[in-house]
């Protein structure tokens, strides 16, 4: 780690309260415990993206200054506060934070894997879909629903830059969602490329070498 876990909680603190400088103070003491069960949740997440920024073949690596690790760290904190229910204003700023800091928007009522990789997180919105392991999101995606209902998400999916999944869709395992992708109330089998905007989706079988390459970051 490029922070002890006790600087790391000084750390976030003081960012904590120079964003949001109200009545309600954030002390580190508050964040301690919370801080200690999220790297936990880290350490088994980054141990299997095999990518020399997460995990040396030895150790995981947590910098606080990659900015991928750290909205990450932030999402999990935030989804571990909430958990709690006891510092509801803890969740929040630290969900604002995430969002402040790193331009993504994933609220701490989502419940990603434990196993997931976010790329170049600018812009991207994931909402309460249902997910699996092996979720790879890059920047300017969107998960979200269409009236009221949300997508799922079967194990080793990697959406690619400006992809957008909403509403009624199920996609299955295996799947790469090609750039500027939009699939909107439909379901893509798994084990394919898919390309286009809904309802006129190109779905091509994905080759090994494909699967490979991209899923190479995790431990398959």
């Amino acid at each position: 780690m490029s922070l002890s876990t006790e600087e790391l909680t000084e750390y976030l603190a003081r960012q904590l309260n120079n964003f949001f400088p109200d009545r309600n103070e954030v002390k580190p003491m508050e964040l301690s415990s919370p801080i200690k069960s999220t790297l936990e949740r880290i350490e088994y997440c980054f141990s299997n993206i095999h990518s020399k920024y997460f995990f040396d073949g030895k150790d995981t690596i947590f910098n606080h200054l990659c900015s991928d690790q750290y909205s990450m760290f932030l999402y999990m904190l935030s989804s571990s506060l909430y958990k709690q229910k006891e510092t509801p204003h803890l969740s929040e700023k630290v969900y604002c934070l995430n969002k402040a800091l790193h331009a993504i928007d994933v609220y701490y009522e989502v419940e990603l894997p434990d196993i997931f990789m976010f790329t170049h997180c600018v812009g991207t919105v994931i909402g309460r879909a249902k997910y699996a392991d092996y979720l790879i999101i890059a920047q300017n995606c969107t998960i979200g629903n269409n009236h009221g209902i949300y997508p799922a998400f079967e194990g080793r999916v990697f959406l690619f830059p400006r992809s957008s999944v909403i509403g009624e869709s199920t996609i299955g395992g295996n799947t790469l969602v090609s750039a500027d992708t939009y699939i909107c109330d439909q379901d893509v089998e798994g084990d394919c490329i898919v390309s286009g905007r809904s309802p006129n989706l190109e779905i091509r079988p994905s080759e090994e070498s494909a699967y490979r390459t991209f899923f190479k970051y995790f431990n398959l």
